[in-house]
């Protein structure tokens, strides 16, 4: 009682860090936060090895992290803190005009787009079929003016123009820049996620018909179903920004033979249910992949395949290409298991390559690299 008095605020809280810690311990733990979009970390595993090289610790420090109790409440909390201090960003996530919600990206890695173009020219080189790139700019090069007045950003415009310039000499440009920022006052890219729009998917579509050599369908010719107005996106789950402005999702209703992801088989391009969870950009072609096939219906006026080695902006894209590609081969180096090797669709009859990534995908260290390995 002595000590009470003495320190009354220091036992309180000592007092609740335990209650809270026994809670814990005897709380079962969540495998996936809904709120953040993400699995969380396990209790890490105790060996010799891991506990002396450092391993338990910095797995730990993330299980406690992950795993504390009323997180989800805790990072609701802060982000009304964050708003309730005027603050134009949180949690890496800056706030633009009518609820545009941007990535904060204003630097990279200029060492790991270096071996990334390295390994796509190489690959492109390697190919037996034509091959075409179309690297997509972030959504804040074509919706700067939605940006917060004076936001620093890296000038993608320059620099996609320098990357299509070296990669030219293996492969053929569609550069879709250009379209989307005429376009720029549609809804070519959700409010709340980094992806863009079925629209804007269909607006590269339009321009990489022009250039690989197909006559792209019209947009109102084909049925669009909307299947949800209450669309929040992964950077909505990183800055859980008060009252935000809800995305609308929607898709084409095509029909097809069959799509097989990793081996198993599904007979629809879109996993429905998925439409109905926090990650609805994730129902397109069963989201993201290694290999992913897809058999179109078949008809005599379509090519008969195209190999696409992309990130995830393609999987509202390659929906649209069932329309003139008997059989589609999709690739995402991020999950692919690279001891497969990519030597073996070398010489595979395709009509076509097509290489499509996000300028932020391609900067950032990943798989891409490994792309090129079987041709060393």
């Amino acid at each position: 009682m002595k000590l009470f008095r003495k320190s009354p605020i220091t036992i309180i809280i000592l007092t609740l860090i335990l209650l809270i810690t026994i809670i814990g311990l005897v709380t079962k733990d969540q495998v996936f936060s809904e709120t953040e979009n993400k699995y969380l970390a396990k209790f890490p595993v105790v060996t010799v090895s891991t506990v002396t090289g450092g391993e338990f610790t910095r797995g730990y420090e993330n299980y406690i992290s992950d795993q504390f109790l009323f997180r989800d409440k805790w990072i609701y909390l802060k982000a009304f803190c964050e708003e309730l201090l005027l603050k134009t960003e949180n949690n890496d996530i800056v706030y633009g005009k009518d609820g545009y919600l941007f990535p904060k990206f204003y630097t990279f890695d200029s060492k790991a787009l270096q071996r990334n173009l390295a390994s796509l020219d190489k690959f492109s080189a390697s190919m037996t079929a034509p091959v075409a790139i179309m690297i997509l700019p972030s959504k804040y090069y074509p919706l700067v003016d939605y940006l917060p007045p004076g936001y620093p950003f890296i000038d993608q415009n320059y620099y996609i123009s320098s990357i299509n310039d070296y990669l030219s000499a293996n492969s053929t440009i569609v550069d879709a820049k250009d379209i989307l920022s005429i376009n720029s006052q549609d809804y070519i890219y959700y409010r709340t996620d980094h992806h863009w729009t079925n629209y804007g998917a269909y607006l590269a579509y339009t321009q990489l018909a022009s250039v690989i050599g197909f006559t792209p369908f019209e947009y109102d010719q084909r049925q669009v179903r909307r299947v949800s107005d209450q669309f929040l996106g992964t950077n909505y789950t990183k800055s859980h920004k008060v009252l935000p402005l809800f995305d609308y999702i929607e898709y084409f209703d095509f029909s097809i033979e069959n799509l097989n992801v990793d081996g198993t088989d599904y007979d629809t391009l879109y996993d429905m249910e998925q439409f109905t969870k926090r990650d609805k950009y994730a129902a397109f072609i069963h989201g993201n992949n290694g290999l992913t096939i897809v058999e179109s219906q078949y008809s005599e006026d379509k090519f008969d395949s195209i190999l696409i080695i992309k990130d995830s902006f393609a999987n509202s894209l390659i929906p649209l290409l069932t329309e003139h590609y008997n059989t589609i081969y999709a690739i995402d180096p991020r999950f692919y298991n690279f001891q497969q090797g990519y030597a073996q669709y070398a010489d595979m009859h395709f009509d076509q390559v097509l290489i499509i990534y996000s300028f932020e995908t391609l900067v950032a260290p990943n798989n891409i690299n490994y792309i090129s390995l079987d041709f060393d």
